[in-house]
């Protein structure tokens, strides 16, 4: 099943400039994984200074943005297609209309309300800014570093989880940093470095496929044997996370990378999201039925989450449909757990609605339907490890928000894979007719 991968991840990648400008790309990947590993820091920060997290999440995003504008300055050409430039325009709209009516009718504070956008769209706002530096990561260094990362987050999970010990603090000094759901009817759930099992999960589903996608020797057999030991590390790490939400993701993004191994070039990939997504509402309708047949697992099998998910789909559900405004600019109600205005929804597409609205939440599906698109094309023009894994995850996303609290990840994946993507043409080691094609450009749809 392995592919022949295009000649592009073997060039500069963006490190033809100076030593500044590799310096920046590194440092710019470096802050781009301890967002996506959102416990790392604060870990680090614990370990240094007595408990306590003195580098609140907002900073090292302004330091990553800060380090996006460095970067575009030695870019001369960016590129965003005008779909996105236009669903992106459109969100900020409704996002605005959204904040007037909470602040006007529903005497929410103007800083709360900046608060809850940040925390929910930081990533969805700030994809554009992808465009510009795109080449600026080197793939080389996505690919070792995720798998080592992987590897190590897996084995640490693993220790967690079958000693019954956290290992690592689960809240700070002041509780600004707090591990959530670890706890797993007793059983320690694994996190590693995330502050949610779940979070870990989607690290290793992402390790997961680069590690079954990356060559290690040139000896098949030995490289086999590498591989097939490495593999069953993440994936023992990912069942670990006791998170089957994790496991119904895995399993979609397994399903995903075989495919596009199998078929590389077919549009039909195009539609799996949709597919897994009604799979998913499937597994809702079933699985209360499904009980039954598997009770004797344990408890894996207990459906306790599921209902209450279900009360609480309903309850936030009828809020926002007995009330016409709450539908159309929603509630003003969040998922995170710092304002008086939370909720435990677990469910990005109710959350949505319920925070700002209908609108909102079509455009945000356009975003996604967008983003999965022009992911699928930069893939389709270049494939390699990396690239792999992250159409995999992504496709495997839309079911994910079902049963999970967001989107972040999602997002961040795909200025992941703008970001290391050529900037100019470049030509395939199995040329196809996209070979020398802008992505944007790519019949796909």
């Amino acid at each position: 099943m392995m592919q022949q991968y295009c000649n592009c991840r073997h060039v500069s990648n963006g490190y033809r400039g100076t030593w500044s400008h590799s310096a920046l790309s590194v440092l710019l990947y470096i802050i781009w994984v301890l967002l996506f590993n959102n416990g790392l820091l604060p870990q680090i920060e614990m370990f240094f200074f007595s408990g306590s997290v003195t580098i609140p999440t907002v900073i090292v995003k302004i330091l990553f943005l800060l380090i996006i504008a460095l970067s575009m300055l030695t870019l001369k050409n960016a590129i965003m297609p005008k779909q996105f430039f236009l669903f992106i325009t459109i969100f900020v709209v409704c996002l605005v209309a959204s904040t007037v009516y909470q602040i006007i009718f529903l005497d929410k504070r103007f800083f709360t309300t900046l608060y809850d956008i940040e925390a929910s769209y930081f990533f969805i706002l700030v994809a554009p800014i992808a465009f510009a530096i795109k080449s600026k990561i080197n793939e080389f260094m996505v690919e070792y570093s995720i798998s080592l990362f992987g590897l190590l987050s897996s084995i640490l999970g693993m220790a967690q989880h079958f000693s019954g010990s956290a290992i690592l603090p689960t809240i700070s000094l002041h509780g600004y940093y707090r591990v959530w759901a670890y706890d797993f009817f007793g059983q320690m759930r694994a996190f590693a470095f995330n502050n949610t099992p779940a979070g870990l999960g989607q690290l290793l589903v992402f390790a997961a496929i680069i590690l079954l996608e990356v060559k290690f020797i040139k000896k098949p057999i030995l490289n086999k044997m590498i591989k097939t030991l490495f593999v069953a590390i993440v994936f023992a790490g990912i069942f670990c996370t006791l998170t089957r939400a994790i496991y119904i993701f895995s399993a979609l993004a397994l399903v995903t990378w075989f495919v596009v191994s199998k078929w590389p070039r077919n549009r039909a990939v195009l539609f799996l999201p949709i597919i897994y997504l009604v799979c998913g509402l499937g597994v809702i309708v079933l699985a209360p039925f499904m009980h039954e047949l598997f009770s004797s697992v344990g408890s894996l099998s207990s459906d306790r989450t599921l209902y209450i998910r279900l009360d609480e789909w309903r309850h936030w559900g009828a809020i926002i449909l007995n009330n016409p405004y709450h539908l159309l600019f929603g509630a003003g109600i969040t998922q995170y757990h710092v304002t008086d205005y939370t909720a435990m929804i677990d469910n990005v597409y109710i959350s949505i609605v319920l925070q700002n609205g209908l609108v909102t939440f079509l455009v945000f599906v356009m975003i996604i339907s967008a983003a999965w698109n022009y992911s699928l094309k930069l893939y389709m023009s270049c494939s390699s490890p990396v690239r792999t894994a992250i159409i995999c995850s992504m496709a495997a996303y839309p079911t994910l928000f079902l049963f999970e609290l967001d989107q972040v990840k999602y997002f961040m994946l795909f200025m992941l894979i703008v970001m290391i993507s050529c900037k100019s043409t470049f030509r395939s080691v199995r040329p196809h007719r996209y070979s020398d094609t802008d992505p944007s450009k790519m019949p796909i749809m």
